[in-house]
């Protein structure tokens, strides 16, 4: 519409020329909609390599480690004396799928150790556990046979005082 309130007739070409024009602002739009999404997944992508990465060089020191306590302990308390190396051979990891499975075979390894480990530790400590409880369920036994005892001195002084006609509102 013009100023004076009537409609402009405009030619079908310059129509045509103007939605073309407006269909390729679209298409620009979503083009750069698109090169944005683009870099934040190349982003993400590299995060989660590095992380997968961290991850993995985690778990190979955490293994390391558990590995080294395991050999000490061992050694520690079976009395003889073993000269053993402390390096740990560790496959090179290549490709993602193989630090994946690197990553899920050191992870079942350590579980594997550790479980190893709390084996030890609960066949040693296992007497001392069982005498510890038994001492806990003494010191409950006693501790409950007392206020039994507090409780029954209680009574038995009450129930005096109710007879005696001088029952007071509180009970001990």
């Amino acid at each position: 519409m013009n100023s004076d309130g009537k409609k402009e007739i405009v030619p079908p070409k310059e129509r045509e020329v103007h939605e073309l024009e407006i269909l390729i602002d679209k298409y620009r739009i979503e083009d750069e909609n698109h090169c944005k999404k683009i870099k934040q997944m190349e982003q993400q992508h590299k995060q989660i390599e590095q992380s997968m990465f961290d991850e993995n060089e985690k778990l190979r020191q955490e293994l390391i480690q558990t590995k080294m306590f395991l050999e000490q302990y061992q050694n520690s308390h079976t009395g003889t004396i073993k000269k053993q190396s402390s390096t740990i051979v560790l496959t090179n990891l290549i490709t993602n799928e193989n630090e994946i499975n690197e990553n899920q075979r050191l992870k079942n390894e350590i579980i594997i150790l550790k479980n190893k480990l709390t084996a030890t530790l609960n066949k040693e400590f296992k007497i001392e556990d069982d005498n510890t409880l038994r001492s806990l369920d003494q010191r409950r036994i006693k501790d409950l046979e007392r206020q039994v005892k507090e409780l029954g001195t209680c009574l038995t002084s009450r129930v005096r005082r109710v007879r005696a006609g001088s029952g007071s509102g509180k009970f001990c």
